[in-house]
């Protein structure tokens, strides 16, 4: 978790695509991004849906 005393590391200014075609993994890992602050995240579920 970050530390709310800190600098703004920018996350929110970082756009950030997970490619995953498990949707159980892609749950947790885009949900354990915007737990990190980033609030610029892009779920796709295959690789032909990121392209």
């Amino acid at each position: 978790m970050l530390n709310k005393d800190k600098v703004d590391p920018g996350h929110d200014r970082i756009s950030v695509m997970v490619v995953e075609d498990n949707e159980y993994m892609l749950d947790i890992m885009v949900n354990s991004l915007k737990r990190m602050g980033f609030t610029r995240v892009q779920k796709m579920k295959n690789g032909k849906e990121a392209v």
